[in-house]
Formats: structure tokens, C-alpha cells, sequence
């Protein structure tokens, strides 16, 4: 350095290895809103089923006396969470990627690939998640006797 006083030594490893942790910093924080996301998504699903409770359980009521077997009721919530926890769950995980990719390109000028194993890693997570939480909340449309339903709902 003092041969070369116009010379500025900048240890670069330094520089990358704080470019590295800032990146990895933004890539948890866009992780916690992606589950964040997901979580929130799954407390909506329990409030909108709570607050059908009593429709489903007179549509239940109505497929088990024309007939409707426990099982095909079964099999039609099954796919009715399945697919709104598919969506969801697509959903979460593209904002997540894209907002990465937003952040890494805007912000920090960094090459940037979307990952699509998070696509799948969401909507595998969002499917579980709305189906336990969907078939935990409707657990009595299936159990309760379909007389006893339509005449306490019918009044």
C-alpha cells in the first residue's frame, strides 16, 4: 500500500460473504410471509367453514336422506379442501417467489431463478392444511343423524 497510496485494497470475500447473509436474511423474511400467508389462509378457511356450519349441514342432511352415503360425503369435502387448499397454497407460494424475485433484482441487483420447489412444497403444504382443517371443522356434518339435522334446522 504505501508503493501504490492510489490503490484501494477491498477484501472482496468480506464483501460477499455480507452480500450472502443479507440475501439469506431475505430469503427467511420471504419465507415467514409465505407461511405467514398460509397460516392466515388457514384461519380464514376455519372462519368461512364455521360460518357455513349450519348450510352444511343441511346439504349434508339432504344427500343422506336421498340416499348420499357417509362416504360420498366424505369424498365431496375431501375434494372441495383439497382443491381450495391446492389454490391456496399455488397462490402463497408464487407471491413468495415473486416477491423474492423483486427484492433480489430491485433491491439488491442479484441474479435470481425461481425455485419451483416452493410451488410444490405450498401447495402440498396448502392442501394438507386446509384438509385436516376443513375435515376437522365439518367433522359433524358426517356423524350428526340426518332426521335429528333437517328438524332442528328446519325448526
Amino acid at each position: 500500500m504505501q508503493a501504490y497510496p492510489n490503490l484501494s485494497v477491498i477484501d472482496v470475500d468480506a464483501v460477499l460473504d455480507q452480500v450472502r447473509g443479507t440475501v439469506e436474511q431475505v430469503s427467511t423474511v420471504v419465507e415467514a410471509v409465505f407461511y405467514f400467508s398460509l397460516a392466515a389462509g388457514v384461519l380464514v378457511l376455519l372462519a368461512a367453514v364455521s360460518a357455513s356450519q349450519d348450510e352444511r349441514l343441511l346439504e349434508g342432511g339432504v344427500m343422506r336422506v336421498l340416499g348420499g352415503s357417509r362416504r360420498q360425503l366424505r369424498w365431496a369435502q375431501v375434494s372441495e379442501f383439497a382443491a381450495i387448499g391446492l389454490l391456496s397454497g399455488l397462490v402463497a407460494a408464487i407471491a413468495a417467489t415473486v416477491l423474492a424475485g423483486v427484492v433480489a433484482k430491485q433491491a439488491f441487483d442479484l441474479p435470481w431463478t425461481p425455485d419451483p420447489g416452493l410451488a410444490l412444497t405450498g401447495a402440498a403444504i396448502g392442501t394438507l392444511a386446509a384438509l385436516i382443517a376443513g375435515l376437522l371443522a365439518t367433522r359433524r356434518v358426517i356423524s350428526a343423524p340426518p332426521s335429528v339435522t333437517l328438524r332442528e334446522l328446519q325448526g
